[in-house]
């Protein structure tokens, strides 16, 4: 009679063996050849880029703008507990407006990117209010920068990886790498500048980077749509609710 040790390897081995089987009947683990022969359904590269560059503006702007804007606050008059008060607000803003813009985007078949732009142009009129040396101009569209403003990295990243077609990681990866590149950019380039030419300028500056990510990530949407257009699916993109093929 055979021991229990080399009962479980004959177990071990005949579902290894089964294993590729299994596997091929549902498409997973072909070889490489297989893959080339299948053909990759890839995104379009130059909307990736457009929209990793679109991220890197905006995020080098919300950072300086999480960065600097207590600084501001206390020069212009606030106290260090009504700063704190400020970004604590600030923070738990942004939370509601991403997780209500995640559930409006779990309820509507694509059009995410639009949404994600307009909430770069609400930073940006935040950044043009916070010129104004005032202590109710720096709460009122401090807030309004730091809870809308800076509510659209979830968003952007889901509508993304929703059109990359067979490549999602990829996608994610690129609008990743803007986000942590403005990232470090931001309060690096525009803290600097803050230094040299005072803050009123800077938050002009940071405006201006709000826009033109805004501008840009549009641009990719367009490239995105027209590339579908001209390249449907082979599988339709999928939604929290449905599987149907639609914007982005």
């Amino acid at each position: 009679r055979d021991n229990p040790g080399m009962e479980l390897v004959r177990l071990i081995v005949r579902r290894a063996l089964q294993s590729p089987v299994r596997l091929a009947e549902h498409g997973v683990g072909l070889t490489d050849a297989g893959r080339r022969a299948e053909g990759v359904d890839r995104p379009p590269g130059t909307a990736l880029l457009l929209a990793g560059l679109g991220i890197t503006f905006a995020s080098a702007a919300a950072n300086f703008l999480g960065s600097f804007v207590a600084s501001w606050g206390f020069e212009v008059g606030l106290t260090p507990t009504q700063t704190g008060l400020l970004m604590a607000a600030g923070s738990g803003g942004s939370i509601l407006v991403r997780v209500f813009s995640g559930w409006r985007a779990d309820h509507r078949h694509g059009a995410n990117l639009p949404v994600v732009a307009a909430q770069m142009l609400a930073g940006a009129l935040g950044c043009l209010g916070l010129m104004v040396a005032a202590p109710w101009s720096v709460v009122a569209f401090g807030l309004l920068a730091l809870s809308i403003g800076w509510a659209w990295p979830g968003l952007l990243l889901f509508a993304v990886a929703r059109v990359g077609r067979d490549a999602p990681a990829r996608a994610s990866g690129v609008v990743q790498s803007g986000a942590f590149a403005g990232g470090a950019l931001g309060p690096l380039v525009l803290g600097g500048l803050s230094g040299a030419v005072g803050f009123p300028v800077t938050w002009a500056v940071a405006a201006g980077c709000f826009v033109v990510a805004a501008l840009l990530i549009m641009l990719s949407r367009a490239l995105f749509l027209r590339d579908l257009g001209r390249r449907p699916p082979r599988e339709p993109l999928r939604y929290a609710r449905s599987r149907r093929t639609g914007t982005a």
